[in-house]
């Protein structure tokens, strides 16, 4: 039996668990976990995210559920824009 309440789930990401001024925190936060050389030592809390969004996408979970993965998001996408918009971005090949 279908219920329907998890459809648009990826969409309600961003108007449900996000709001319009913290939408660029949340990919700035992921890069930092993941990519930025200053997020390393919290690389596993970016695979955290990853892990259980991708399992809560695949079981049809209600988009709200993931609410609780978003502050440490929203956290270290602060950090990685406090420095300026620069520090965030990716570098060159050979930098």
């Amino acid at each position: 039996m279908r219920q329907g309440r998890a459809g648009g789930f990826l969409l309600q990401q961003a108007w449900i668990c996000l709001n319009i001024f913290t939408v660029p925190l949340a990919p700035l936060g992921l890069w930092f976990f993941l990519v930025q050389k200053e997020g390393k030592r919290y690389r596993v809390l970016g695979w955290t995210f990853v892990v259980t969004f991708a399992l809560f996408y695949l079981a049809h979970a209600r988009s709200y559920y993931t609410m609780a993965l978003y502050p440490m998001l929203l956290a270290a996408g602060s950090v990685c824009s406090g420095g300026g918009w620069t520090d965030c971005v990716p570098a060159g090949p050979g930098s």
